[in-house]
């Protein structure tokens, strides 16, 4: 009996503890109607230090970029900064291509250049081609606001590889520090291939002169065997917040989010590894699956929310890889604990398309001022640029 009793009481406290539990208030975001920009995609867009926005993106092997004076109602024709180029070696031909382009305009208060804009992308030989050209990371800048831009500089390099495959680094971001430090990281996959591994890190360098000069490469976060990939970073209350895409590498999950953090004084002086405290799944309700992926996470903070997005293939036949639509997510800047946030929620679709007609990918976010953010997305080989408002309720 007296068993008996203290289980019914544990239950009951049990229950009590549930109960007195906060619930999390619901995250809506309403969408406004798509706006369709040109043939392309991989859109980003950033708020220039003139209160317009510029959005980049690719578009037949070059590299794109548009503004908007209106907070994105309205869009300028776009403009080419960087064109697709051919190469010929003793090794053979290859067209490289623009991919992956990203855009940061140094603030006016950097030491070196204030106000330059940084145009990074990804070069990938056409074909694979890494036998006669390697993969890299590469950028223009503009010192007069977009009017023009200067030669391209290459400024890390995978290698030339024997036989032509997909394989070296991609998809760089561009970040400036307080002190006006430029950072570029990407993913990176070069070390392992040189021995035959196929994982994949994100690796950085730094420019202390306004993007005239880079430091030596160094790895921020690695997950041994799996692959970390498709960076996005942001700055708040101290912390560098690093966004990846990461799995598992037996394939017990598929890519999905996750959030290294470092100090500004730290810097990434150490690799964060897979086991690191400072390593965490935004979602409390984590999106890990071995069905689905949710890959290509992007971060942003508004004034009220940190706010994320990712592509999904949960929403069509799971084995098809190209059914993959936009999927936004946002949490409570107040529900922070410490230096993390779990609690990504309220997942909403700026273009609610059906998975059998059509996909949405590449995707990301940009915040517009107070809550009010926009979905930069290829929808169907077109960008496409969606306004919406987070709320609480």
């Amino acid at each position: 009996m007296k068993k008996f009793i203290t289980l019914a009481l544990l239950l009951l406290c049990a229950t009590l503890a549930e109960g007195a539990k906060p619930k999390l208030p619901k995250v809506v975001i309403e969408w406004d109607k798509p706006i369709s920009i040109a043939k392309g995609g991989y859109a980003r867009v950033h708020p220039m230090n003139d209160g317009r926005l510029m959005c980049s993106y690719t578009g037949g092997g070059s590299g794109w970029i548009c503004y908007s004076s209106d907070n994105g109602l309205t869009w300028t024709a776009p403009e080419k900064v960087i064109s697709r180029f051919d190469v010929n070696t003793d090794k053979g031909a290859a067209t490289v291509f623009i991919s992956n382009p990203e855009t940061l305009q140094l603030s006016p208060s950097n030491p070196s250049h204030p106000g330059r804009i940084i145009y990074c992308f990804n070069l990938r030989p056409k074909d694979n081609k890494s036998s006669v050209y390697p993969f890299a990371i590469g950028y223009v800048f503009s010192d007069d606001n977009g009017e023009s831009w200067s030669p391209m500089t290459v400024n890390y390099s995978s290698d030339i590889w024997e036989e032509d495959k997909l394989k070296g680094c991609w998809e760089p971001f561009a970040l400036e520090l307080p002190d006006g430090t430029v950072q570029m990281y990407f993913s990176d996959e070069t070390p392992y291939w040189r021995d035959g591994r196929h994982y994949q890190n994100i690796s950085l360098v730094e420019s202390r002169d306004g993007g005239d000069s880079w430091g030596d490469v160094r790895i921020a976060c690695y997950s041994e065997k799996n692959r970390d990939g498709m960076p996005s970073a942001m700055i708040y209350n101290g912390n560098i917040y690093l966004c990846i895409e990461t799995n598992d590498s037996d394939l017990k999950t598929r890519l999905h989010p996750q959030i290294m953090y470092n100090s500004l004084e730290e810097n990434w002086k150490e690799c964060v590894d897979g086991y690191s405290k400072r390593r965490f799944c935004p979602q409390r309700f984590s999106t890990e699956s071995t069905e689905f992926t949710t890959g290509a996470p992007y971060l942003c903070r508004t004034e009220n929310f940190f706010v994320m997005s990712f592509q999904s293939s949960e929403y069509g036949d799971i084995k098809d890889s190209k059914q993959r639509v936009c999927v936004v997510q946002a949490c409570p800047i107040s529900e922070m604990k410490g230096q993390i946030f779990t609690t990504m929620r309220g997942d909403s679709k700026p273009i609610d398309v059906d998975v059998s007609e059509g996909e949405v990918k590449w995707n990301s976010v940009c915040p517009l001022g107070a809550d009010d953010i926009m979905a930069c997305c290829q929808y169907n080989g077109v960008v496409t640029l969606v306004r919406g408002r987070i709320s609480t309720q």
